[in-house]
């Protein structure tokens, strides 16, 4: 929001933000604030497009002449105009990276995402595997813990019971890596790697605590900032827009916890 805030203020435009008020409720009711979006008749549209029915309504927009840019998760099998985000392969990669230097490239990973139709977590997934595929790091299982802290926490339990072998996790959704975080504390597992997404609060405990080893962040202000900035030459045709806007990731471990803003 800061990122948008600042756009606006320098160009001269005003930004509505709406959206669900909290990560319980995103899938179900993303879809119905990109349709109360494209209802209001605006000059453009950013959106997160990582969910299909969304991604859908793209095409209604674009038929209503209101240019969309997706921000964050991208659907480019579609008419948006630009994207603006992370490049999520390089994302991905990364984490992959991370996990087999945390693991000697010995590992049983257990994989929770927030659910598989999520497009931008699918990416990070794919190129993850890719980075670990010629080591001997095998995927022992998968779950979906929908992005909430006591489902993620479950599920969690349940992978290790199922698969005792497990002893690293990858994790997709901020709140997810919470989860995750929740159940080894609980059952006293130290000894499992962690990598995951997003620097919320929980996570950074966890961080500090020794139980995630990496989270991986966007930069949600220059995705903000930027998508504005590329939503605005759109509509005002100002000179070519490029199709894709790639903004940083940054690597949080506990050697920069407290000075990755900085």
């Amino acid at each position: 929001i800061a990122g948008v805030k600042e756009a606006d203020a320098s160009l001269g435009v005003e930004t509505e933000v709406i959206g669900p008020a909290t990560a319980e409720n995103f899938m179900s009711e993303m879809p119905v604030y990109m349709q109360q979006a494209i209802d209001s008749d605006p000059d453009g549209i950013l959106v997160y497009a990582g969910i299909p029915e969304v991604a859908s309504l793209i095409e209604h927009a674009h038929e209503k002449g209101i240019p969309v840019v997706t921000v964050d998760a991208d659907a480019p099998d579609t008419a948006r105009a630009a994207y603006v985000g992370t490049d999520l392969y390089k994302m991905g990669f990364a984490c992959g990276e991370e996990l087999v230097s945390l693991t000697d490239g010995t590992a049983n990973v257990g994989y929770v995402c927030t659910a598989k139709t999520i497009e931008n977590e699918a990416r990070v997934y794919a190129a993850f595997k890719d980075a670990v595929c010629d080591y001997y790091v095998t995927i022992a299982a998968e779950a979906e813990g929908a992005n909430n802290v006591g489902e993620a926490e479950e599920c969690t339990k349940r992978l290790l019971a199922e698969h005792p072998e497990i002893d690293a996790f990858f994790v997709t959704g901020g709140e997810n890596a919470t989860g995750v975080a929740k159940a080894l504390e609980e059952l006293k597992r130290t000894d499992i790697a962690v990598v995951g997404l997003e620097d919320t609060k929980e996570n950074l405990d966890y961080l500090r605590k020794g139980i995630i080893d990496a989270l991986f962040v966007q930069d949600p202000y220059q995705m903000g900032y930027q998508g504005i900035r590329t939503l605005n030459k759109l509509i005002n045709a100002e000179g070519s827009v490029k199709g894709s806007v790639s903004t940083d990731t940054v690597k949080i471990t506990i050697d920069n916890v407290d000075t990755y803003k900085d």
